[in-house]
């Protein structure tokens, strides 16, 4: 026996629409409503995709060097305190291109780890990127984190015997970072958005996030080379 739910239309129960009633047996690719409301869509993603984008650039753009500040390789950002301990965490040009981060592992803590090993891994619904040391050393006081964890904060205290003065990026260095992330996001503002292939029952959502726009396997291997590059 057929339910008031089975002669719903899919953008009803996607709760798209309120109340739409499908009398063409869910031909889809026929149905004139369907349609428009693809069109609608397209248009959405479109000002949503843009949105993402644009947000992201403008928080590039608003950054600036900062000589008390040392800007690491493999996006690392280091405050100094004393000797050779630093405040280390995600630079702010790399976590302006990181977005649903969900939890920060430190697989190593209290141990060292040599320079292209891993220093600490951030996994997101995108999936999970590895962030590599730049330089032989140990994450002395560091923690897992769950639950969104603010990137803008230190993620822990760093100890090397190794000069982080060689491998700090200057001003241009910087601004070559900056570039090169903005440059990637760039193209992502003008491509077409894909609409779904065939009907709602596809699903589909609006882009929110940047690795919704740019698609989750050009993302992680976005991120694999802001963090795992440069090594010594």
């Amino acid at each position: 026996m057929r339910t008031y739910n089975n002669y719903q239309c899919v953008w009803t129960t996607s709760k798209s629409v309120e109340y739409h009633h499908c009398d063409r047996n869910f031909d889809c690719d026929g149905c004139e409503f369907d349609r428009r409301m693809r069109e609608k869509l397209s248009r959405d993603r479109d000002r949503e995709r843009g949105d993402v984008v644009s947000k992201a650039i403008a928080a590039l753009e608003s950054e600036r060097f900062e000589t008390f500040y040392k800007y690491l390789p493999n996006g690392l950002f280091a405050k100094p305190l004393f000797g050779n301990a630093f405040y280390i965490g995600v630079s702010p040009t790399a976590r302006h291109t990181l977005d649903n981060v969900t939890s920060v592992r430190v697989p190593n803590k209290g141990k060292d780890v040599g320079a292209g090993e891993t220093l600490f891994r951030l996994e997101g619904e995108w999936g999970s990127a590895a962030v590599l040391a730049p330089i032989d050393c140990r994450l002395v006081d560091a923690a897992d984190e769950d639950k969104s964890p603010d990137l803008s904060k230190w993620i822990g205290l760093l100890e090397t015997d190794k000069s982080v003065e060689r491998l700090a990026l200057d001003a241009d260095g910087f601004d070559r970072e900056r570039a090169a992330a903005k440059e990637f996001l760039s193209a992502y503002a003008v491509e077409e958005v894909d609409l779904p292939t065939t009907t709602m029952f596809d699903g589909g959502e609006l882009a929110t996030f940047l690795y919704q726009v740019v698609g989750a396997q050009n993302y992680l291997r976005f991120l694999e080379e802001r963090f795992g590059g440069k090594t010594i």
